[in-house]
């Protein structure tokens, strides 16, 4: 049997392209009960920063095994490139662990504007499972 497991509702970011957000870390996820994880990330709108393609923003999942620095100790686990193609929303399927990458105890979002993207909402909902 699964488990809802919500990471972001609703999360909306403004800022220039290379900009990174992160998901406070006092919010973030205690996983250890579970063994594998299916998110979805959905994107509801994307700010076009006036540049001459398309807006791209890249949400990322973090892990770690401590919730209590944010010192680096943070690892990149799996990442969704959210495009601006047509209509919104727009999403992208994430399945925790990667082959060769570790599912620590805690997870967090972290949120890159990249190519011509000023601002983004998106959020980032899954099931989790214990066997």
């Amino acid at each position: 049997m699964a488990d809802i497991l919500t990471i972001a509702t609703t999360v909306t970011v403004a800022g220039s392209p290379s900009d990174k957000f992160y998901q406070p870390i006092t919010e973030a996820i205690d996983v250890s009960a579970y063994k594998t994880i299916n998110l979805q990330v959905t994107g509801y709108a994307i700010k076009n920063n006036g540049g001459g393609g398309a807006p791209v923003v890249t949400v990322t999942i973090l892990t770690s095994m401590d919730n209590r620095n944010d010192d680096g100790s943070w690892t990149p686990i799996d990442s969704a490139t959210l495009t601006v193609g047509s209509d919104f929303p727009i999403w992208a399927i994430l399945e925790l662990p990667q082959t060769g990458a570790p599912l620590f105890r805690f997870i967090r979002w972290q949120c890159e504007l990249t190519t011509n993207s000023a601002g983004a909402t998106f959020s980032i909902q899954g099931l989790a499972y214990a066997t």
